[in-house]
């Protein structure tokens, strides 16, 4: 009796199956992923082929083909998957903290006498009110401030180093001005004049960090009416 013929050999049949190849150098993903998924069809019907010349198809050869079958097809809906995948979304735009400071958008066409009073409260509430972890550096403080001063100001406090946010990220501090009291500078600073004047803002800083506090900061500002209102124009100590 002759005897029947043998299974094909299941490991030269399936050599190759599933390799992770790499995707040679100047290839777009999308070409070799392509390319990827035709050779793994191919290979899928030459293995196919192969079992099925083998009569009668034995036990292990139907495992061969089942076995060549479930491998090449996840092969080709591997390649076919990322050619699908919708692209990557644009990352974020980001304006950074260097950015050129907008123009100013408050205005007043006849301030009154109070007007100088209330830029001056403004632009230092805004100006001590800091967050580190938020902010990164000093600078975010003095762009939030930046609509109640004059470009001047705002430019050369975002070029010098401030020494209150030193200290209050040494103290690892989140601070929040909540109130400020606005005065005439007096002592040796000249008296008001039309257009220019000098104020002391006291503001009432409440402190979070490893203590929590409140405390009052005095600050000296001069104030200097422009056509589009007033704004700090110098401010002493920082």
């Amino acid at each position: 009796m002759t005897p029947p013929p043998s299974d094909p050999d299941w490991r030269a049949v399936t050599a190759g199956l599933g390799k992770d190849e790499q995707r040679p150098t100047g290839m777009s993903r999308r070409r070799w992923r392509t390319e990827r998924a035709a050779q793994a069809r191919a290979a899928r019907t030459e293995a196919t082929d192969a079992v099925r010349r083998s009569t009668p198809v034995g036990p292990a050869a139907v495992g061969v083909l089942a076995l060549v079958v479930l491998a090449c097809g996840l092969l080709a809906r591997c390649g076919a998957s990322d050619d699908s995948a919708p692209p990557p979304s644009a990352a974020p735009a980001v304006t950074t903290l260097d950015d050129p400071v907008p123009p100013t958008t408050s205005s007043s066409s006849a301030p009154d006498a109070t007007a100088p009073d209330a830029a001056a409260g403004a632009w230092v509430r805004a100006w001590l009110t800091r967050d580190p972890p938020a902010d990164r550096t000093w600078r975010a403080a003095v762009q939030r401030a930046a609509p109640w001063a004059t470009r001047e100001l705002t430019a050369d406090l975002r070029r010098r180093p401030d020494r209150r946010w030193a200290a209050i990220v040494s103290a690892g501090e989140i601070t929040r001005a909540t109130a400020a009291r606005v005065s005439a500078a007096g002592g040796d600073l000249p008296p008001d004049a039309p257009g220019r004047v000098w104020r002391v803002v006291t503001a009432t800083v409440d402190a979070d960090g490893y203590v929590h506090a409140t405390r009052t900061e005095p600050v000296t500002v001069e104030v200097m009416e422009m056509t589009s209102g007033w704004r700090v124009s110098r401010v002493l100590g920082a």
